[in-house]
């Protein structure tokens, strides 16, 4: 199976980091997928201690690696998918929260969803698993979010 890498869309326009995911289908031992988990962390001391030993549990799996790469070429490369999530963002209230440092799919440029129905915010000093490195403040967002 052929993967288009330059293509992977994240489903709002920003293209996701293609090593990343190249390198998360492949990557099988703890050593590999170390760093990969790293990428996902503005700062890899709010990384869980066991994240790292349950991915590698995880990737040991029969079917793990095949799995991973149809949804890499199915989901998100060159699928009308992204387009549609694109369109329809706004239509229900949408929240959408970013890490600034996320490397995986970076944030939207500032007003790139500056509609009716759409809330974007930033986190500083997070990276791709904003819930996890700003717990509180995601929570905080979406408490607000739903109340409002």
């Amino acid at each position: 199976m052929r993967v288009q890498w330059a293509e992977l869309e994240a489903g709002l326009g920003q293209k996701i980091n293609a090593d990343f995911i190249r390198g998360l289908i492949a990557a099988r031992a703890s050593d590999e997928i170390a760093p990969l988990l790293g990428m996902l962390f503005a700062n890899a001391e709010r990384m869980p201690a066991d994240l790292l030993q349950r991915m590698a549990a995880y990737k040991q799996r029969d079917g793990v690696t095949e799995a991973l790469t149809k949804i890499a070429t199915s989901r998100y490369a060159g699928t009308p998918s992204g387009r549609q999530l694109r369109d329809v963002a706004g239509t229900v209230p949408t929240l959408m929260i970013w890490g600034a440092e996320d490397r995986v799919i970076p944030p939207p440029a500032p007003g790139e969803f500056a509609r009716t129905g759409v809330l974007v915010r930033v986190l500083p000093h997070c990276g791709h698993m904003v819930q996890l490195e700003a717990a509180g403040e995601v929570n905080r967002l979406l408490v607000d979010f739903l109340r409002g």
